[in-house]
């Protein structure tokens, strides 16, 4: 007499979990058609060959591309909890500039803060559409889909910030025409000498096609650093001069940069379990952009005690950045002292 074999009452590969699996795993597990061989295509079209070399020869290496699929999301952002919670939060920031909007269309700013605002903030559209572009690589090139998740809910946090920074610019753009908001960012994003070490970083990093590389760069170096900097120390720097609006949409943005700090974590943690060879990697990749990002935050010093009618001391600035840094490196299971 043989036995009837239980049904199945989930997807087969989501079988292993010996549970229910999830909404989260549901709608992301192994989802990628691509891994271990799975092409529809000649192994030598240039597309298989960018695979292999960059995502599955990648200097990161676990035993298994199977392996990947142990990543999580530490927050299990799905696309429709990821609407929703955006939804709250952009409602929020909506609400902020019809509060102030007829405060705003007579608002008569001094020169010295307008000349701030062209040359030290507006301009930040273009360094976060370099990350918006990093973020969407890495949805392209990651070895699982739990990965490529985050990194697409990523880039849309980007997108978000790149359109807040835009609708500002326009604002000002209407209020003062004769400064050319709106039109000569990109003329101080390419010449200006305080945005040329982070132009610098960002095209380089655009042309590092390793996804373990490229994570390690964006993820563990690049914006950590960048998001202190622009989403927290900027927002101090409008409080200040009495620029509250844009204090708290600078605020609210950094939330979004929360969630991706721990994702990495758990990824950088991840990459270590997986195989310890990856240490070095981690250790060799952060030393050598670390020096690299903080020229380019340096050299945003003039933000802080040029421009402002109230100055913020950079020494303090770039001394919390580097604390918090280190804390967030601590916490991924690495420290500077083992990089440097």
């Amino acid at each position: 007499m043989t036995t009837a074999k239980p049904k199945l009452r989930t997807w087969s590969d989501l079988a292993k979990f010996k549970r229910i699996p999830s909404e989260y795993e549901t709608v992301t597990h192994n989802l990628l058609f691509n891994v271990n061989g799975r092409y529809e295509l000649d192994p030598n079209d240039p597309v298989v060959v960018w695979y292999d070399k960059y995502r599955d020869k990648s200097a990161i290496q676990a035993e298994s591309m199977d392996q990947w699929n142990n990543f999580r999301d530490p927050h299990s952002i799905v696309y429709r909890k990821y609407t929703e919670l955006q939804d709250e939060r952009e409602t929020f920031i909506d609400i902020l500039f019809e509060q102030n909007e007829e405060l705003r269309a007579n608002e008569k700013l001094d020169q010295q803060w307008l000349q701030f605002l062209l040359k030290a903030f507006t301009p930040l559209r273009f360094l976060a559409h370099g990350l918006q572009m990093m973020a969407s690589y890495g949805a392209m090139i990651a070895p699982s889909s739990y990965i490529i998740n985050c990194y697409h809910f990523q880039a849309a946090d980007e997108m978000r910030r790149i359109q807040r920074i835009s609708y500002r610019t326009k604002e000002l753009q209407l209020a003062y025409p004769e400064l050319g908001f709106g039109e000569e960012e990109r003329h101080i994003w390419e010449s200006d000498p305080m945005w040329q070490p982070l132009r610098k970083v960002i095209e380089l990093m655009l042309t590092e096609f390793d996804w373990g590389k490229s994570f390690i760069a964006l993820n563990l170096v690049l914006k950590p650093l960048l998001d202190e900097l622009v989403s927290v120390k900027y927002a101090e720097l409008f409080r200040l001069n009495g620029d509250e609006l844009m204090a708290e949409m600078l605020e609210n943005l950094y939330l979004d940069t929360v969630r991706s700090k721990e994702w990495s974590q758990d990824l950088s943690k991840l990459i270590l379990e997986i195989n310890p060879n990856n240490q070095a990697v981690l250790t060799e990749t952060i030393a050598k952009w670390h020096p690299l990002v903080m020229e380019g935050i340096t050299a945003l010093a003039p933000a802080f005690e040029e421009l402002p009618d109230i100055k913020m001391p950079f020494a303090e600035v770039l001394k919390d950045i580097t604390n918090k840094y280190d804390t967030f490196l601590e916490d991924s299971e690495l420290t500077l002292s083992k990089i440097s």
